[in-house]
């Protein structure tokens, strides 16, 4: 059962970034759609994640599910419950052009303190399909 809105999540995600103070603008991922199972979010990438040859790197792709998923272990958690990453594989299936991307994240398991998720992160710039795919797992740790 999600336990926020997705305004009130952005607003924590962009607060969390902001007190992080390593980007010149907190708001580096934006929701779009935030369901029970599914979230939709977009990103746009900074100079420094391009890498020679205007190629987004993998540690900013990365980052990005990693985001992603973040938000949807905490959504289905008390607020102010925060999460940690405890597995994180990734394929990364095609070059990511300098440019928006997009990931569509589906939870596969909401269980506890536990959220499983599947996520595939899109270029609107390529249209022979994903640039990557990856699946995690977040835990919440628990409340004293």
């Amino acid at each position: 059962m999600l336990r926020c809105t997705i305004d009130e999540l952005q607003a924590w995600f962009d607060e969390r970034q902001a007190q992080g103070g390593t980007r010149p603008d907190p708001r580096v991922v934006t929701l779009e759609v935030l369901e029970e199972r599914r979230l939709v979010a977009r990103r746009r990438p900074y100079e420094f994640d391009v890498r020679p040859g205007g190629i987004i790197s993998g540690p900013a792709l990365m980052g990005f599910i990693d985001a992603a998923g973040w938000m949807m272990a905490v959504a289905h958690q008390e607020p102010g419950t925060d999460a940690f990453t405890a597995d994180f594989a990734m394929q990364f299936l095609l070059p990511a052009p300098a440019g928006e991307l997009v990931v569509e994240l589906h939870a596969l398991r909401l269980a506890g303190r536990t959220a499983t998720i599947d996520a595939w992160v899109s270029s609107p710039a390529v249209t022979s399909g994903p640039v990557a795919h990856a699946t995690a797992r977040f835990v919440s740790p628990r409340q004293r």
